[in-house]
């Protein structure tokens, strides 16, 4: 957890909430349509938390055909929102399982759990005020 932490204060340049969820990449994906952009982070911000808690339980189940999906689910949801942090910890957390090396991607949860929460605190701040998504309101 203090990794992501860690790795988030050392890349910062510019806006720290840029290094969460890149805004501006966000409204390039979304046609600098701000209104499709809310909804997909409405739509994150509904089903993300729900599967992480999937992969929580079938991390703790040994069920890792299951886990492995659901970090690949993750994976797609944080990249069409522009979450690279929280991307990159779900697929590193794929490829150990995919490699089998469960109890390494059991302790990877953390930093996705890390990850997953500065992810939708930048969520719920970009909800709050859309005109946040532009660069200059940080």
């Amino acid at each position: 957890m203090q990794a992501v932490a860690k790795e988030v204060r050392s890349s910062q340049k510019g806006c720290a909430m840029d290094q969460i969820v890149d805004r501006t990449d966000l409204l390039q994906r979304c046609m600098n349509d701000q209104a499709f952009v809310t909804q997909m982070l409405e739509v994150f911000r509904e089903y993300a938390p729900k599967t992480l808690k999937l992969l929580h339980d079938a991390a703790t189940a040994g069920d890792w055909t299951a886990a492995r999906r659901h970090a690949h689910t993750l994976k797609g949801s944080a990249a069409n929102i522009s979450a690279g942090a929280l991307k990159t910890r779900a697929q590193e957390t794929e490829k150990a399982i995919d490699s089998g090396f469960t109890e390494d991607a059991a302790h990877l949860l953390a930093a996705v759990d890390a990850a997953m929460n500065e992810c939708l605190k930048a969520v719920d701040r970009i909800l709050a005020d859309p005109g946040s998504l532009k660069q200059d309101a940080c």
